[in-house]
């Protein structure tokens, strides 16, 4: 009797469906029957853009994720089949399976060189370009930071209401010595803290999982 029960509980294993693994050729071989993709399209990966055109973290459109689903076994001819394998092979990369749409695929090379740890959830639901944005927003905002840093130490970090008081004349300090940064002005120090705002804003936009996959970016 516990024979015939380890059988069954085998054979109710075995009828569980499980998802589909898409590899790097079934996501390419959906793209290219969907937009017709050619040998033209090869000599676009010789040229791949380094990043997207614009900022869109200042105000536009942000691209939404195309909807395409690959097939385990795509319904293609000899030729269709040999030029998937050929963009497949010279994209090559990990995030090049989440890829949805021709211009994904060509961002996803620089995509992964600047961040190869991005959530799998991210790549599914959020267009290469607007990961990629969010990616350069992170860098400024680092950037300015590291700025904030340098005028004082970590531990006796300035306040806004200091350092014009500073720059003013109505205290004693004098400037900043060694690798420390002279403060600039209040309103350059406002309109900073504004951008940092806005950068994390816009991070939070792009990569906010129950948040918005898309759409217009507010101007800052």
């Amino acid at each position: 009797m516990e024979l015939i029960n380890l059988i069954r509980r085998d054979q109710s294993r075995r009828k569980i469906k499980r998802p589909l693994r898409i590899t790097s050729y079934l996501a390419v071989s959906a793209i290219a029957n969907r937009y017709g993709l050619s040998e033209k399209f090869l000599e676009k990966l010789d040229n791949v853009p380094q990043a997207p055109t614009g900022l869109g973290f200042v105000g536009g459109p942000i691209k939404e994720k195309q909807r395409l689903e690959a097939v385990p076994f795509p319904l293609s001819d000899s030729g269709q089949y040999r030029i998937a394998r050929q963009i497949a092979k010279a994209a090559e990369n990990p995030y090049l399976a989440y890829a949805k749409s021709p211009d994904e695929i060509l961002l996803s090379k620089y995509l992964y060189a600047i961040n190869p740890w991005i959530q799998a959830e991210l790549l599914r639901s959020r267009h290469f370009e607007a990961l990629i944005l969010s990616e350069s927003a992170k860098s400024r905002l680092k950037a300015i930071s590291a700025f904030f840093e340098q005028l004082q130490p970590a531990e006796n970090l300035p306040t806004k209401a200091s350092l014009k008081k500073r720059l003013s004349g109505k205290t004693k300090e004098g400037p900043a010595k060694g690798n420390r940064t002279i403060a600039p002005e209040g309103p350059a120090i406002d309109a900073l803290n504004s951008r940092m705002k806005a950068l994390r804003e816009f991070i939070d936009f792009v990569e906010d999982t129950n948040g918005s996959k898309g759409g217009i970016w507010p101007e800052k």
